[in-house]
């Protein structure tokens, strides 16, 4: 498998050199060493014999919305956890995870339902992750319990913010009725 970028094909060039024993471990970084001990001698030899000509400095990567699409993420009418996400998606959803306390700072704004449908997204997303990564029986029992644990905690808090939703909408009624009577008597900019 050739290397996507000069960088990348440097980076294999360090793995194989210390893996054929032409480059100290002691010398380059964990990710180096780590690579080396976890690739295939001929993938990492694949990578490094790479020509420079051609490829760009770094891997270009595709610009692509930190969003997760539920279509993308998920075959359309599947029921069961088994479908299988790509690499991205999947970084895409972990880096989701990794700010999930960001969206605390969303409840106060006027629209829940983002925050909702992320939260559908994520508990769909994570459940078939962490089943689809878990292999021993035992912990699938543990896991499942907790999905539908968390699934009934993703409900109560998206018909919680239905409710709430439901009471703003009430509120703006109140207000404007309040300010109808008042321009009635006083000058309302």
């Amino acid at each position: 498998m050739p290397a996507k970028s000069k960088s990348q094909q440097k980076f294999f060039g360090m793995v194989h050199a210390v893996q054929t024993g032409k480059l100290s471990p002691s010398k380059v970084s964990k990710k180096v060493k780590d690579t080396a001990k976890n690739i295939k001698k001929k993938d990492a030899k694949d990578f490094a014999s790479t020509k420079h000509k051609g490829l760009p400095n770094k891997k270009v990567k595709k610009e692509r919305k930190n969003k997760l699409n539920l279509k993308e993420l998920i075959p359309e009418n599947s029921k069961e956890q088994n479908y299988q996400l790509t690499e991205e998606d999947k970084s895409i959803f972990l880096e989701k995870i990794k700010n999930f306390n960001s969206y605390y700072s969303k409840f106060g704004e006027s629209n829940l339902k983002e925050v909702v449908d992320d939260f559908n997204k994520i508990v769909i997303v994570a459940e078939n992750i962490i089943l689809n990564e878990t292999e021993d029986w035992f912990d699938k029992i543990t896991i499942n319990k907790n999905m539908k644990e968390l699934k009934k905690i993703n409900e109560n808090f998206s018909k919680t913010a239905k409710d709430i939703s439901v009471l703003k909408e009430r509120m703006i009624s109140l207000f404007d009725d309040m300010g109808h009577i008042l321009n009635k008597y006083f000058d309302i900019n």
